[in-house]
């Protein structure tokens, strides 16, 4: 290595402290302060919080609020904490109640009351009815009541027992009698022929004739007058029915009479005492329906219904005889199935509720959100709903509020954003059963609609909201506010303050022990690590309240009464090892070899990339071989993973800018004829990024110029066709990773890795990567251009461009160019045939 390389691999050696994380951290932990007696509210979220608050109180059709960002950083749970502060009464709560339209039983009529009053309507309804038994059956048992009917009765019975005597004496004188029909005692009654005092059915009379004990044109001349007589009964039988229709119909006239001025009081008794409540309901949005009604007329309008009604069916509060036992118990449930239409069936009871209702609906089901009409299994196909089996849902219990549900669950569950959409675009709530397979068959019950004021905030991914708001053309429209969730904020002393705070909430909502002031650091620092990025902290909360509890599990194992440094340690090394079995399996590959990646000597077209692997609750990082092969052609570089179908747009990029790269620094004299190969060796799997590319490059002018690349160094980091090294991420899990592999077969020393200048601030490593950083043995070097890093892996100078596009001789890049211009001329050489056949193959 020349003393030039030599003394550039010195000055791009980061520095310890520019590494070490607890002096960083301490820059912004003030050690001499107690921690925070009481948390600071809502941590890091300032855009979201804003973006929460508007949705909140803009009160405007559309603004309903989509809450995006990973899980874990508090998203729900902040969500309640803005409700509970900035919640205020947005409109006065109602009750609601369904009753029997009696016009039109299909479509039950909504009554609507102040929060309180639904209960005491039903209430006062089934006092009602046990008051109007009570007067109903004491009338029927007042003696000036029954003389009356009684008088009625015996007026008509009178009347039809002289009318048929009559008939009868007719019929006598004829030689003809009544008796009773077929079908028994309730059976019509007949004419029938009196012969010497016996009555006799025709066919007996037909057996006489037959047999010649009676003439036949006398028989002949009765049944003339036998049909005669029937008709005329027939007349007297009609006759007889329209009276007593006249007479049922007196009856109940009689009853109206009788009994509607004491239902009538007592009906307006409980109009009096709820139209005032009634009026107290904003007048609803015309509908079709209604278009002009108010909430006491419709309350009017229902109880004169009822009043009709009751007075037509007071036979129901009659009690006939005395009961008891199994009698008793069958009377008072058929009283409760003939009383049920005038019951009262209360939706949704708002007693005692606050006046801004926040519900979270945590099952996302269709009937849970937006209520159904249930039917008992064995009526399910029969018809069975009825207006007392209507139930509310979430949507219900959240009008004048705030209902909070999850994205995936209502895009999940069968006909739910439809209809939640159907109900934010219309304001309006249908309860209905959903019409979908596997469901109860739909009803013709038809409620009517009810006017709600629901602002709905849903929580999910921003991969969600993104397809949504590209393909949903009403989800824009009605979810105006997007309030997103960041999982990290900026490492700043007011922010770690905050950071702190949430740590002194955790510890006492959840009993924990104290932290002493090394264990507080420790937990600030593994907030750094997981942004991976020494300007950030975390915000995903959840992972750090996890992290408390498993370091005071630790600290009562080891018999601390507070939890130390080394608590927090433990509990990070033991998630790591919970998650890591794939991490130890792939170390094992690497310890015996079966992964091939040398950490020592040297090697021509050859460079140790750096891979991350992510398995979703786990990453960590690893070396792989990347070499480069050259020869003689004009097919240019070709991309291995490419052609095996393993990689993805971004490392195709990535490939593709080496040609770029290629032209730029060696293709301004000569035209570049080469036929390169580069591939990751041992590679099975699909292959993603584009931070290998600054190792394949390396790769590439290894091979080129011949010279061999230091194995001990492992490289990562991205490069634009300029030359320039541009950040990657997962830089630490790199770092660590090739450390693993180092530590295992012994560290020499020499041994570190190469990553772009701009990832220095994002490493966050390891403790024990740290020690050896800081002890130098292991070690990181911060580039920034491709000839600072093949200088380091080389040893050799790369050398800068002359005014003719030169190098100078023995550098870097003066080898390839000559490596490229010769092949160039061996290519011209070569026949015009045997050029294009390799153009040929090439192309191919």
């Amino acid at each position: 290595m020349t003393t030039h390389a030599t003394d550039l691999k010195n000055r791009l050696r980061v520095a310890p402290d520019d590494i070490l994380i607890t002096p960083w951290a301490k820059n912004f932990v003030d050690e001499r302060a107690p921690l925070p007696e009481k948390s600071q509210g809502i941590i890091g979220q300032d855009r979201a919080m804003d973006a929460l608050k508007l949705g909140i109180e803009l009160e405007a059709p559309g603004y309903n609020v989509y809450v995006c960002g990973e899980s874990g950083t508090g998203r729900t749970s902040t969500v309640k904490d803005v409700l509970a502060i900035y919640r205020r009464a947005r409109k006065p709560l109602l009750d609601r109640c369904y009753v029997m339209s009696f016009k039109n039983p299909d479509r039950p009529r909504l009554l609507e009351f102040p929060a309180g009053i639904g209960g005491k309507f039903r209430a006062d309804m089934d006092k009602l009815l046990d008051r109007i038994k009570k007067e109903v059956q004491s009338i029927f048992d007042a003696t000036d009541y029954a003389k009356r009917r009684e008088k009625l009765q015996k007026q008509y019975e009178r009347r039809q027992r002289n009318r048929v005597q009559r008939f009868e004496n007719a019929l006598k004188k004829q030689g003809f009698a009544l008796a009773q029909g077929r079908e028994g005692p309730s059976g019509r009654p007949e004419v029938a022929p009196v012969i010497k005092g016996k009555l006799l059915s025709i066919q007996d009379v037909q057996n006489l004739v037959e047999s010649g004990k009676f003439k036949a044109d006398v028989f002949q001349k009765m049944m003339v007058v036998l049909e005669q007589k029937r008709s005329e009964l027939e007349v007297m039988m009609g006759s007889i029915r329209k009276e007593n229709r006249e007479f049922e119909e007196r009856l109940r006239q009689l009853d109206r009479d009788t009994f509607s001025s004491t239902i009538g009081d007592l009906v307006a008794e409980v109009g009096e005492r709820y139209t005032p409540f009634a009026g107290q309901v904003p007048d609803p949005r015309p509908s079709k329906d209604r278009p002009h009604e108010t909430m006491p007329q419709k309350l009017a309008s229902y109880l004169n219904e009822i009043r009709e009604n009751l007075i037509e069916n007071l036979d129901i509060f009659r009690e006939t005889e005395s009961q008891d036992g199994e009698q008793a118990a069958d009377r008072r449930a058929q009283y409760q199935e003939q009383t049920v239409n005038y019951r009262v069936n209360v939706v949704l009871d708002n007693t005692g509720r606050e006046q801004c209702p926040i519900v979270q609906e945590t099952s996302t089901t269709f009937h849970n959100l937006f209520g159904a009409i249930e039917r008992p299994y064995e009526d399910a196909s029969h018809g069975g709903a009825h207006f007392t089996t209507i139930k509310g849902g979430s949507v219900l219990m959240a009008d004048g509020g705030f209902l909070i549900v999850n994205a995936a669950d209502v895009f999940g569950e069968a006909g739910v954003w439809k209809a939640l959409k159907r109900m934010l675009r219309h304001r309006q709530l249908e309860i209905q059963n959903l019409e979908a397979p596997g469901y109860a068959p739909p009803t013709a019950l038809k409620p009517e609609p009810i006017a709600v004021d629901v602002k709905v905030i849903m929580i999910g991914d921003d991969e969600a909201y993104r397809m949504l708001y590209a393909l949903e053309d009403d989800f824009k429209k009605i979810f105006k506010v997007k309030s997103e969730f960041d999982t990290e904020m900026n490492l700043e002393a007011d922010n770690v303050a905050k950071y702190l705070s949430f740590i002194t909430r955790a510890v006492r909502e959840e009993k924990l022990r104290v932290l002493d002031k090394d264990a507080v650091l420790a937990v600030v620092e593994y907030g750094i690590r997981l942004t991976q990025d020494r300007r950030k902290i975390s915000t995903r909360f959840w992972f750090v309240a996890d992290l408390l509890r498993e370091a005071n599990h630790f600290a009562g194992e080891e018999g601390h009464a507070e939890i130390t440094r080394a608590d927090v340690e433990k509990a990070i090394h033991e998630r790591r090892r919970r998650f890591g079995l794939d991490e130890d399996r792939v170390q094992e590959e690497f310890e015996r070899g079966q992964l091939i990646v040398e950490t020592t000597g040297t090697a021509a077209g050859t460079v140790n990339g750096l891979t991350v692997y992510d398995l979703g609750d786990h990453h960590f990082g690893r070396p792989v071989r990347i070499t480069a092969s050259v020869a003689v052609g004009r097919g240019g570089i070709v991309n291995i993973e490419r052609r095996a179908g393993l990689s993805g747009a971004v490392y195709d990029k990535g490939v593709m800018i080496l040609t770029g790269f290629l032209m730029e620094r060696f293709g301004r004299s000569a035209p570049i004829n080469l036929r390169a190969s580069i591939t990751l060796e041992q590679s099975y799997g699909g292959v993603e990024g584009d931070s290998a590319s600054s190792a394949e490059v390396y790769a590439l002018l290894s091979a080129l110029s011949g010279l061999p690349v230091d194995q001990s160094i492992a490289v990562t980091g991205s490069v634009n066709q300029k030359g320039e090294i541009q950040p990657v991420g997962g830089a630490t899990f790199k770092v660590e990773g090739f450390y693993d592999v180092c530590r295992s077969r012994g560290l020499s020393g020499a041994q570190g890795v190469m990553i772009p200048r701009r990832n220095v601030e994002h490493l966050v490593l390891r403790p024990e990567v740290e020690r050896a950083v800081k002890d130098g043995t292991f070690h990181v070097w911060a580039v920034d251009t491709i000839d600072e890093g093949i200088e380091i892996l080389t040893g050799v100078p790369a050398g800068a461009a002359g005014p003719d596009a030169r190098y100078p001789e023995g550098t870097v890049n003066s080898l390839a160019a000559r490596r490229l211009a010769e092949m160039n001329s061996l290519l011209k050489q070569r026949r015009p045939e045997t050029s294009a056949f390799a153009k040929a193959a090439a192309d191919k």
